[in-house]
């Protein structure tokens, strides 16, 4: 399952993202990484929890971020979660068409490799595109 929590800057989405990620710090059936852009989250979330840095990655666009995330799969075969801190800055574009075909392939892939999708976009309420709306959820 794809969820998306979708805010204007500034309005706690990081926040929100780090407690839930942070719960899973103790379950040890959890297997969780959380994908960022920049390092920020190091020193809040739990050691318990794999950080990667997308920066580090040759990461250029949704297909290329897609496929990466595909890798993370493939190499953890037992993987529950994937936490994208800033979808639009880890794709490295904000093409609103290219996030919600992104959005639809990467729900049939989560769908089939059994790993929920967790992300994070900054944008204002209005802006907000019908095709991303399918996916918005409350909490993480």
């Amino acid at each position: 399952m794809v969820k998306v929590i979708i805010g204007p800057q500034g309005s706690g989405k990081t926040g929100r993202l780090i407690d839930a990620v942070n719960q899973y710090a103790g379950d040890e059936a959890a297997n969780v990484v959380l994908v960022e852009h920049g390092r920020r989250l190091d020193r809040v979330v739990s050691h318990r929890i794999r950080l990667v840095e997308i920066t580090e990655y040759p990461i250029d666009g949704y297909d290329s971020l897609l496929g990466f995330i595909g890798g993370l799969c493939a190499m953890d075969y037992d993987l529950t979660d994937i936490y994208i801190d800033s979808l639009f800055k880890v794709a490295g574009s904000d093409d609103l068409d290219e996030a919600a075909l992104f959005l639809e392939k990467l729900e049939v892939f989560s769908q089939a490799h059994e790993v929920d999708v967790h992300l994070i976009i900054s944008m204002r309420e209005e802006d907000i595109p019908e095709a991303l709306h399918a996916y918005e959820h409350g909490e993480l």
